[in-house]
């Protein structure tokens, strides 16, 4: 083992990763095993640990937001075989009401009316649409899913960091 690897540099210095920045809900020492995995015997870019330890912390506190994004897409829920969901209210209103009622008897020649009083009445319509809209099969929205569950927020940011920090000559 070379010791300019990032298992070298972790031999080297055990706090390499105390600083490293992982979006809430990213497990950093399941990262941290799947980097060492990855990575361990790769030679790194930068040949000082302190600087490499330096870099990594600035680096990945300036990706942890797009990384955050990236988990939240990933960690959504949803329908893997709807392609339309959506909520639609429509509110009719308000309605006045006012004026006079009529009303006559069964024996007598004569129409009595009464005063109405004003009133205001507002109707809400809440419909919830979903489904598939048949642009896309549900076949293949289900091909779609397991192509996207593949990869994972794991996998996403050790291959951000293999780039960054590994000279990838085999």
């Amino acid at each position: 083992m070379a010791i300019l690897s990032v298992l070298g540099f972790l031999k080297t210095d055990e706090s390499l990763f105390d600083n490293f920045h992982v979006p809430d809900g990213v497990d950093k020492n399941v990262l941290i095993a799947r980097i060492i995995a990855e990575c361990a015997e790769l030679e790194v870019a930068y040949s000082n640990v302190k600087i490499f330890k330096f870099i990594l912390e600035n680096w990945s506190f300036a990706r942890v937001d797009a990384w955050g994004r990236v988990f939240k897409a990933l960690s959504a829920e949803y329908s893997p075989i709807e392609n339309t969901d959506k909520y639609e209210e429509t509110t009719l209103g308000p309605v006045e009401n006012s004026g006079k009622r009529f009303s006559a008897t069964y024996d007598g020649p004569e129409i009595q009316s009464e005063r109405v009083e004003n009133t205001s009445k507002t109707v809400i319509n809440s419909v919830h649409a979903h489904g598939n809209i048949g642009v896309t099969t549900n076949q293949e929205m289900i091909n779609q899913e397991i192509n996207l569950r593949k990869t994972d927020i794991y996998e996403i940011i050790v291959q951000d960091f293999k780039s960054m920090f590994t000279l990838q000559v085999y």
